[in-house]
């Protein structure tokens, strides 16, 4: 559950929006202190004219937001539509006994999140004086004093908390009968230690559904059919995946992004049409970028967030009917194994291929978000099928 904060920066005037909390992790009186105190803290440390929330609901009520934004969420888009340069993202997440407070300085125009940092307090300790250790703890005065605001200039990895978590807005966009999430750009260290600057991208809300790959591919080859249209295509071999990419490319006036022939495969590396996911944006993005991510994705419990043996009778079920991850992603655990691009390390292009994600047919540790197999590429069985992703760019 969240709240969030939205800062505009304006070359004469610079005012900073504060948004109404919603978070099941404060009680009403909570909030309203630490509302208080935010607009308090704000009006100390930043040179900015205060909006109120009063102010910015009557804003929003004058302009159009996309349907799944009128709750709450989407606030890059929201930021982008309101003209804002800079925006703090703040969430409160309850657990077990302590109440944990997240912020983040974000860039919209890049999706790009700047800064962030929290902090963690016990339940039973008082609101009051959070919201400036939230403030003080990145140290903002300094940072939207930089000249132009050239913030992506001057903050580096070091200035980060090693136990810092990436928090996210999530954003969709719709295309084509199916939905896409925007996966934002952040600093991020992988299960084996390897730290990565992720650019942004996109990548498909849910695995290829039947319908998708019969509206592109004019075919129907998986194995469920009586699972329904929403439910994943699976029997996909890693050539389908490409396949299918290309030519959903085509009909989107994209550019394929791959030239399938006997004599192999040539990606281009700068295309901006629908691909396979590498091995690290699929893991990156099944983490939620958390640098300690949930075991199935969403949280650590496997009913929860994954159709596996235990509790999927032996067959798929329909996309999206398990917790969303951070990201905003279905089914990252579980349903359909799904390919990504790279091969087994050591091997040429036509050796083994990885895939993530885990099955219906798996037992729970298999559906870890962690877990991969590797299969030759040619493979095609009903517990396999597969997502793609583009650059934002």
């Amino acid at each position: 559950m969240w709240f969030w904060l939205l800062g505009t920066i304006w070359a004469q005037d610079l005012r900073l929006g504060i948004f109404p909390m919603r978070t099941d992790a404060l009680s009403k009186e909570e909030r309203s202190v630490l509302q208080n105190e935010l607009t308090q803290a704000s009006g100390e440390h930043f040179q900015f004219a205060i909006i109120s929330p009063k102010e910015i609901a009557e804003t929003l009520t004058q302009i159009t937001i996309p349907m799944q934004c009128a709750k709450g969420g989407c606030e890059v888009m929201i930021a982008r539509m309101l003209g804002f340069h800079r925006f703090l993202h703040i969430t409160v997440q309850a657990r077990e006994s302590d109440r944990i407070f997240r912020i983040s300085l974000y860039d919209p125009d890049a999706n790009t999140i700047l800064l962030s940092n929290r902090i963690t307090q016990p339940t039973q300790d008082p609101i009051e004086g959070v919201a400036q250790k939230l403030i003080h703890s990145m140290s903002i005065e300094n940072v939207v004093a930089i000249e132009d605001i050239a913030v992506a200039e001057e903050i580096t990895a070091e200035m980060i908390d090693e136990h810092t978590e990436v928090e996210t807005s999530i954003e969709t966009v719709e295309a084509q009968g199916f939905e896409s999430v925007v996966i934002p750009a952040g600093l991020w260290t992988d299960p084996e230690g390897m730290d990565y600057a992720m650019p942004s991208f996109l990548m498909m809300k849910s695995e290829v559904t039947q319908k998708l790959y019969e509206d592109v591919m004019d075919k129907k080859p998986s194995y469920f059919q009586r699972c329904g249209p929403d439910c994943p295509a699976d029997r996909i071999s890693w050539y389908d995946a490409l396949l299918f990419a290309n030519t959903l490319n085509e009909q989107s006036d994209l550019p394929s992004c791959y030239e399938v022939s006997r004599e192999g495969v040539v990606f281009d590396p700068e295309c901006t049409g629908w691909r396979l996911p590498t091995d690290t944006e699929w893991l990156y993005a099944a983490s939620g970028g958390l640098e300690k991510a949930f075991l199935y994705g969403a949280s650590n419990t496997v009913d929860e967030n994954s159709w596996y043996r235990g509790n999927a009778g032996q067959k798929t079920h329909r996309s999206c009917e398990k917790k969303e991850n951070p990201f905003g992603l279905c089914d990252m655990s579980g349903n359909v194994w799904e390919w990504v691009w790279d091969p087994v390390e050591g091997q040429s292009e036509y050796a083994l291929r990885y895939l993530r994600g885990g099955s219906w047919g798996n037992k729970a540790e298999k559906n870890q978000i962690n877990s991969r197999i590797a299969y030759r590429p040619t493979t095609k069985n009903y517990a396999i099928g597969f997502r793609l992703v583009r650059d934002t760019e």
